[in-house]
């Protein structure tokens, strides 16, 4: 490691290139999520990576899970095909550590702590910004393993109006019709979308509706005021995993656990921000927004007791209202941000049990309320245009769970105009759930957040005139990790009992040759380990539970993964994306009470896999076609395991394709 680190270092000392003669390809992104400011990547102290429309236009993905598949650092796990549930996690994270904003508002479930991106439409995104690393100095909780920040259109300037439409493989469909312009100092923006979709395996049927409206005026006295409204319902069916083979699910079949389980999912989101350049060198900016998520939720199971046959019907509406204020003071080698945010929350569930064989109900309700704010601050320093330092720090308190500060420090030093050094170090936590602290009977109101140390760093090099690479190396230890365990009872409820250990490094390299061939190179690499206390004796007579802590490989965490994305425009209006990803193997642990009381854990593999997906496009005025493969050479393969040892998992769709067209005027 130290031969590299020289190696890199005298490499990076030649200044002989200027940045005019070779501009630095990728690097003059504008990202405001690493900082929450505007600043070009190239200045960022953290890991970031920027998805724009372009890269969007240039797959087939129908959702924001689908997207991010391929992104260095960022490992995606799908239950199934379109609608079916799909999260995020970064450089081993879980999918709970991950913040995933949209125009900087949280939208992970209050619930569950996750952000089902398949929920999330790409019709109305602009950008997507993925920050790698822990910045719970800016954002607070849940940012223990990084932000997603999923950045919408603004109104365009001319009278715009396009229409799409596409048919695939189980009969997916997918229209949207775009409506926007500006007249003076008023600009709108109107995105509304359908999707739907058969499904490849039994009670897999998706069918989304998606409305976005954005407005916007600039007056003259420097304001400016948005306001975003955002609607999503969906319709569809959780047919669960595949049974063990030779074994049908009792209310499924030999390729679904379910054919009854449904869920049904209502979202409605309004903002309002402003704007306000005071003067040149100091802005005030201001977000107040308004989120009502309902899910309802229908299964069908056997009582682990009286094995009765059990219908549930579960309602979960949760209500938040939040406000922010922030400040940008920016003078010349100087710049400070900050600002103010608070937060109430208002979950309100009812589950209602009826058991077929008796058709007596069971009704459970219960109504938690949270309020939270948060404090922060972050300053540059710019020293002699060579070194730039980060400072940032944030107080958030919690009604339940109480007080956390997060600091962090960043460096950057330009060496030259083609060569970057960045560092950084900072503490961030995720907050328990909802479920965590409220669940009736199992519930942990005493619950710690889950903390965690984070360092990294960083060079960027610019080879050749077109050609940057990007390198990382990082560690991030984990303490206080919710768990659900017995307690001295005999009571299954969350616990903070667990850590998890990770370092790795990644690398990225980018190409432009003449904007006619873009090539893209990802590696990623984890060595990450969990400590868990595991039951090793549970004795159901006496209620004897003993437990011990094991180290072991980090369950779901592939220890790397590769990625290739190349774009070719032979001919103007012409353009083919190919997008190929490896993903190593993964493995799942499974308590096995086979031989009670002692109890021992199965390891269970998932194997490693590689998919290749295309897509051709072909614009004649303003007409464009489009022609999409995914999964081009057939590959079987899962990326989320299943809930038991013996179960085959959730399996993801074979060869699919979908054809297009783009009009626009």
């Amino acid at each position: 490691m130290i031969a590299l680190i020289i190696t890199i270092s005298l490499m990076v000392m030649d200044t002989t290139f200027s940045k005019e003669e070779y501009p630095l390809y990728r690097m003059e992104e504008i990202v405001v999520t690493a900082t929450r400011i505007q600043q070009y990547l190239r200045d960022v102290p953290v890991a970031t990576t920027v998805i724009t429309r372009a890269d969007i236009d240039a797959t087939n993905a129908k959702d924001v899970g689908e997207l991010l598949r391929g992104v260095v650092g960022v490992d995606i796990k799908s239950y199934g095909t379109l609608g079916a549930m799909s999260s995020v996690s970064l450089r081993g994270s879980t999918s709970q550590q991950v913040l995933v904003l949209v125009d900087g508002r949280p939208v992970n479930s209050i619930s569950t702590g996750e952000c089902d991106l398949s929920k999330i439409s790409l019709d109305d995104i602009l950008r997507i910004e993925i920050v790698r690393c822990p910045t719970s100095h800016l954002y607070g909780a849940n940012a223990l393993g990084g932000v997603v920040n999923i950045i919408t259109r603004e109104p365009p300037k001319k009278l715009t109006t396009t229409g799409y439409g596409s048919y695939g493989r189980f009969n997916t469909q997918i229209y949207r019709l775009d409506h926007g312009g500006s007249i003076d100092n008023f600009g709108w923006l109107v995105t509304g979308g359908i999707k739907k979709s058969n499904g490849f395996r039994a009670n897999s049927d998706y069918i989304a509706n998606d409305l976005a409206v954005k407005s916007g005026y600039k007056f003259k006295n420097g304001l400016k005021a948005k306001v975003n409204l955002l609607f999503h319902s969906d319709n569809l069916g959780v047919p669960g995993c595949v049974p063990p083979e030779g074994n049908p699910a009792k209310y499924g079949n030999e390729e679904v656990t379910s054919l009854f389980d449904r869920q049904k999912d209502l979202n409605i989101s309004s903002s309002l921000d402003f704007v306000y350049e005071v003067s040149g060198f100091l802005t005030l900016m201001s977000k107040s927004f308004f989120d009502q998520n309902k899910l309802n939720y229908r299964c069908r199971y056997d009582d682990w007791l009286t094995l009765d046959t059990l219908d549930e019907d579960d309602e979960y509406l949760s209500k938040i209202i939040g406000s922010s204020l922030q400040y940008q003071l920016n003078f010349r080698k100087f710049l400070s941000t900050g600002g103010v945010e608070l937060r109430n929350t208002n979950h309100k569930v009812r589950q209602v049990i009826t058991d077929r064989n008796t058709g007596d109900d069971t009704t459970i309700n219960w109504n938690p309320v949270s309020v939270e704010y948060g404090v922060w601050f972050e300053s540059h320093q710019r020293v002699l245009n060579l070194f730039e330092f980060n400072e940032g720090l944030r107080y958030d308190h919690h009604s339940k769970y109480g007080s956390k500060i997060s600091p962090s420090i960043g460096a950057i030093c330009w060496l030259s105009d083609r060569d970057i050094i960045r560092s950084s170090i900072g503490k961030a936590y995720r907050a328990p759930t909802f479920n965590d602290l409220y669940w009736p009977v199992g519930g942990n109101p005493n619950l710690k957040c889950e903390s965690g140390w984070n360092s990294e760093v960083g060079l960027k090099h610019l080879f050749y005139k077109n050609l940057v690479a990007d390198l990382s190396i990082f560690t991030l230890n984990t303490k206080d990790k919710i768990a659900w365990a017995p307690d001295t009872g005999g009571i299954w409820r969350p616990q903070n009992v667990n850590m998890h250990s990770c370092k790795g490094g990644e690398l990225e390299l980018n190409g432009n040759f003449k904007d006619k061939l873009l090539v893209g190179l990802t590696y990623a690499y984890l060595d990450a380990k969990q400590t868990n206390r595991e039951i090793i004796y549970s004795d159901w007579m006496t209620g004897e539970v003993r437990q011990e802590f094991k180290t072991r490989i980090a369950a779901f965490t592939p220890r790397y993964e590769i990625g290739t994305n190349v774009t070719l425009k032979p001919a103007t209006g012409t353009q083919l994306n190919l997008r190929a990803r490896f993903v190593d193997k993964r493995v799942n642990y499974y308590p096995n009470y086979e031989n009670v009381p002692v109890v021992t854990v199965d390891t269970k593999p998932l194997n490693s896999c590689w998919v290749m997906d295309a897509k051709f496009t072909q614009r004649m005025g303003n007409l464009k076609l489009e022609i999409g493969i995914d999964n081009i050479f057939n590959k079987d393969y899962i990326e989320q395991f299943g809930t038991s040892f013996k179960d085959r998992g959730y399996p993801m769709p074979l060869r699919t394709y979908i054809i297009g067209m783009n009009y626009g005027f």
